[in-house]
């Protein structure tokens, strides 16, 4: 898991930055170098094209476990576009001020459970 991941001067979030990625190039640069050579850039456009569908904002746009497992199992099937998530829509920059007020100087933590 990432807990934070911002990338570049915009601070982009790594939803935003997977959005890009799979808009201009089919999500290929998302790769670690070091593996490029042993994928299929087909199979890895694929993965992150699911991904992006997992992540819709509206549940109804999301796909179900067997979608998702014939998604994942066949690749003769066309995916559906995703919509651009929305929270890749702002970066993190954006949210500056909220995240300051979230943060304290004690070191205490603190949970919040938040539906989808």
């Amino acid at each position: 898991k990432i807990s934070r991941f911002i990338y570049g001067e915009d601070g982009k979030t790594l939803l935003a930055y997977a959005w890009e990625s799979w808009s201009e190039n089919g999500g290929v640069d998302l790769l670690d170098q070091d593996l490029a050579d042993s994928c299929h850039q087909s199979e890895v456009g694929r993965c992150v094209h699911i991904g992006l569908l997992c992540v819709q904002h509206e549940p109804v746009d999301r796909p179900n476990t067997l979608e998702l497992l014939s998604m994942l199992t066949t690749t003769t099937l066309n995916l559906p576009s995703p919509k651009q998530p929305t929270f890749a829509l702002h970066t993190l920059r954006d949210n500056e001020s909220h995240f300051r007020d979230l943060i304290t100087v004690n070191q205490m933590t603190q949970s919040v459970i938040l539906g989808r």
